[in-house]
């Protein structure tokens, strides 16, 4: 649990999506509204989920806004994009089941903060948490969490359904994370 709150997970919209050929692997290079206007690069490799990388631009991600900034192929990364493996090389984007299902009409907007959701007992962990200047996380704090694909595709901590990444709409439902139909159960958050 202590992991968790030291992550700053949000909603980001792609703004812009490019082809990197100076990354090492084949990557994106991407501009992403993390909120209130507000811009960062990242670099992605998401060319097997999305060979154009244009169907990524105007979607809806999860990022780590709070890891230290690395040069990639002389790009200043500022966040890191969530994803899963479909298989050894396709990741997908994990997204606000809004984004999945057509069928949910509810809005969320980017910078909006990833929360874990109780399923048992309803109690949303980290709404209440200060996240203003959150201290800088690292990579290990992401896999403590160990983020799976749940039974009910969902982004479960443990791969459990008992706690699920969840987000807040503009019309204050909780909308789970969840990624493509191609991801299979178990799989792991990248």
């Amino acid at each position: 649990m202590e992991s968790f709150l030291r992550l700053d997970l949000r909603i980001v919209r792609i703004i812009t999506a490019e082809a990197f050929p100076a990354a090492r692997n084949p990557s994106y290079k991407l501009s992403l509204e993390i909120g209130a206007g507000q811009r960062v690069q990242s670099s992605a490799q998401l060319t097997k989920g999305y060979a154009d990388p244009s169907l990524l631009v105007g979607k809806l991600g999860v990022a780590v806004v709070n890891f230290p900034a690395r040069r990639i192929a002389g790009l200043n990364s500022q966040a890191l994009l969530t994803g899963m493996y479909a298989d050894e090389s396709r990741v997908f984007l994990v997204q606000p089941q809004t984004e999945v299902d057509a069928t949910l009409a509810d809005s969320i907007a980017a910078g909006s903060r990833v929360l874990l959701l109780d399923t048992v007992t309803g109690e949303i962990i980290g709404q209440d948490h200060q996240r203003d200047n959150v201290p800088l996380a690292s990579i290990d704090d992401l896999m403590q969490c160990q983020f799976a694909l749940t039974i009910n595709r969902s982004i479960g901590l443990g791969g459990y359904d008992e706690q699920i990444l969840v987000v807040k709409s503009l019309q204050g439902n909780l909308v789970p994370l969840t990624t493509g139909t191609e991801v299979p159960i178990g799989t792991s958050l990248k």
